[in-house]
């Protein structure tokens, strides 16, 4: 998903939602804000199942539409989140 999001200006592949604000209530991620109004974005990992969306969403922080390097993964609907590198996240690659 990541490459994908990469190679198609962060646009998810049809069928796939995100693009959305995540606004972080509960503050667990790192600041997204370069004082420019960034902010972190939502996108699912896989298509939904036959119950609806399932819980794998990565989150990006966006600078102006532009992405930073902070990402996180969450691999459950963000209880928990997980930083990592373009390529080098070691979950399984949709």
């Amino acid at each position: 998903m990541l490459d994908y999001l990469q190679s198609h200006n962060y646009t998810p592949p049809p069928g796939i939602a995100g693009g959305k604000i995540f606004e972080d209530r509960e503050r667990k991620l790192p600041v997204c804000d370069d004082g420019g109004g960034s902010q972190w974005r939502e996108f699912d990992v896989y298509p939904p199942g036959p119950s609806g969306r399932l819980a794998d969403r990565i989150v990006i922080c966006f600078a102006q539409r532009i992405p930073l390097y902070s990402r996180q993964y969450s691999p459950d609907h963000f209880a928990t989140f997980d930083p990592f590198v373009w390529g080098t996240h070691g979950k399984p690659s949709p």
